[in-house]
Order: structure tokens, then C-alpha cells, then sequence
């Protein structure tokens, strides 16, 4: 719900402002301040009420130009919530609008919700901060807090649980961490030679996924889902009902493209069924599969070559967006998307 509020009536905490620990700038401040006055249109702010206070979770540069300027309201989103709610927003906060954020930002953002959210996967949280899996499961393994009182250290494993190691027994010596992996290791299936899975490179979801809204990650694990709902390798996802807006990356195969063929059929029944499923494949218009199924399908052709999450160079292989829409009204649209990171 949005409304005029009173600005003395917003709860100011910068702790909530979790991507700008270096604090606000000035410049930015007094650009705002100079636009405000020339009647240009700012997006509202967010907060959330908790029905004794009102905290703010996004715009705090707005707000401040705006008070530097004499306004006693300001258009907001009131959403129902606590402080906690507050800095779960911060944390999504930022990463295309407003000053850009630096990797210390970035930084704290995923460390509260490592925090916040410790049983999400490393892919879930990157969703929502909007970095790569990579970066966030860095993190994970770095972060440690070193309690003095009780000479303990409390750290959230990989796994998103909390672990206590006694170190008052040390004897005053410097705490040597061990070197974290560069990632975690994701499961054998996803990267063996007979699975070939590549894992979604989080900026092109982003993109799309502005685009769509998607509902449900139709192939997935733990470790790399895209959407809150998912279907997992144990749920044989091929059995399923897809219903709303579904993600799809499946796995691709070395050795023939029986598998892939499944996929794409089910998404492409899916839609007759009144299902939309984006599909991100391999740009392979010579098997039978893209033949039997991709015609019916809006085809966006990326340009060059994608680098997956779990790989360190770019694929062997060119890619493509597949829609499969309700109804199929799409057939036979191809495009060039030279979308970009």
C-alpha cells in the first residue's frame, strides 16, 4: 500500500542500511536534493510497520535530500513488518537502482542473510542479494564470530547451521583459520561427465526473471534452485504437474540427447496445459529434439557464449531462451538477444 507519510513519523536506523556501511553520500545527497527541487519524480520509499514503529528499508538517500530540503511527507510503501523484515528487504536492496553498491555492501548484505536465513542454499541467497553463487558461498565458509566472553566461536558451516568451537583452551595463541575452498562443492551429479549440468548464470536469470516472475524451478537441487519452489532430482520432476511460471535449465547430456528430449517435451506439454516454461538449453538446431519441439516456442538466440555458475570459462557451446507459452501463440518467433551481463 502506498501513502504519504509524514516524514517524522519514519523510523531512521542505519544499521537496516545493510548495502552502505560506508554510509550515505554527500554528493548523491545533494543531487537528489537539486532534482527534488526541480520537480522530478523519485520512486517511494519502502517500510515496514510493526504498528509501534515505521522502519525504513529502502531510500534512505531520498529521504535525507528530502529533509535537507524542507518536505515533511514522503510517498511510501508501507508493508507490514518488523526491523528484521526491514533488513531482509536492505538485503535485496540496491543492486539496480540508486548509488551502486560496493563489494563491501555486497558483502554485508549476504552476511545477514547468512544470518537471517542460514538454511537457504548458497544459489537462494544469491537470488536474493543479487551476486553470484560464487561469492556467496565464499562467504559462508568465512564467516566466523569470535565470542570473548565465554571463549567460544560460533560460525554458520556450509550447510547453513550453527557450529560452537571452544578455543579457551588456546592459551592466548593466535587463532589460525584454515583457507576457505573457493566454492562449495556442489553434488557429483552436477558436474560429472554423464550429467553435463550447468548451472544458471545468475545475471541472465535476473534478467529474465524481471521479465517473467517465475514460479517454480523445474530442475533443480538445494544447492542451485533459482525459486523458492522447485522440483528436485528426487522428485522426478518429469512426473509432475508444471503449472504458473517455470524456470527450466535441465541437464544436457554428452552422450546423445534422449534426456534432454524428455525435458523439452514436458515443457512443451506443459504449455498446451496452460503452463509458461522458459527453457535455457544449448543452441543445437541439429538434433531432433529442438526440431520436434522449439518450433512451437518464441527462440531467443544469445549472443557468444555463456560462462555457467559452477564453470571457470565459458561453455563449449552457444545458448538459447526457449518460451513455451500457454496456447503456443508464439510459433516460429526467433530472435538475436544481445542481452548482456
Amino acid at each position: 500500500m502506498t501513502q504519504l507519510l509524514p516524514i517524522q513519523d519514519i523510523q531512521v536506523d542505519h544499521s537496516v542500511n545493510v548495502s552502505r556501511p560506508e554510509g550515505l553520500d554527500l554528493a548523491v545527497l545533494a543531487q537528489y536534493a537539486e532534482a527534488m527541487e526541480l520537480g522530478a519524480n523519485f520512486p517511494p520509499l519502502v517500510v515496514y510497520d510493526d504498528g509501534a514503529k515505521k522502519w525504513l528499508a529502502s531510500g534512505f538517500h531520498r529521504l535525507e535530500a528530502a529533509k535537507s530540503i524542507g518536505w515533511l511527507e514522503f510517498e511510501a510503501e508501507v508493508r507490514t513488518g518488523d526491523k528484521t523484515q526491514a533488513i531482509r528487504h536492505a538485503c535485496s536492496d540496491n543492486a539496480e537502482h540508486g548509488k551502486q553498491r560496493t563489494n563491501q555492501g555486497k558483502r554485508q548484505q549476504v552476511e545477514q542473510m547468512l544470518k537471517l536465513e542460514g538454511e537457504w542454499s548458497d544459489r537462494q541467497i544469491a537470488r536474493w542479494c543479487q551476486v553470484s553463487n560464487r561469492f556467496v558461498s565464499n562467504l559462508r565458509n568465512l564467516t566466523v564470530n569470535v565470542h570473548s566472553e565465554n571463549q567460544e566461536r560460533t560460525y554458520v558451516t556450509k550447510h547453513g547451521t550453527v557450529s560452537t568451537m571452544r578455543i579457551g583452551n588456546i592459551g592466548g595463541q593466535p587463532i589460525t583459520l584454515a583457507a576457505a575452498p573457493t566454492a562449495v562443492n556442489p553434488p557429483d551429479w552436477y558436474q560429472s561427465s554423464e550429467s553435463d549440468d550447468w548451472w544458471t548464470p545468475q545475471w541472465l536469470f535476473n534478467r529474465l526473471d524481471r521479465e517473467f516472475n517465475f514460479e517454480l524451478d523445474v530442475c533443480a537441487s538445494s544447492d542451485n534452485a533459482t525459486c523458492q519452489n522447485y522440483y528436485s532430482r528426487q522428485d522426478d520432476a518429469l512426473q509432475q504437474e508444471w503449472t504458473g511460471v517455470c524456470w527450466m535449465n535441465p541437464p544436457y547430456g554428452r552422450t546423445g540427447d534422449q534426456s534432454i528430449y524428455d525435458w523439452m517435451a514436458k515443457a512443451h506439454q506443459s504449455a498446451h496445459q496452460g503452463a509458461t516454461v522458459v527453457c535455457l538449453v544449448p543452441a543445437r538446431t541439429d538434433t531432433e529434439w529442438w526440431w520436434h519441439h522449439c518450433l512451437e516456442a518464441e527462440i531467443r538466440f544469445l549472443k557468444g557464449r555463456l560462462q555457467f555458475e559452477n564453470s571457470d570459462s565459458k561453455a563449449p557451446f552457444p545458448s538459447a531462451v526457449i518460451i513455451f507459452r500457454p496456447g503456443l501463440p508464439d510459433t516460429g518467433q526467433v530472435k538475436w538477444w544481445k542481452v548482456e551481463k
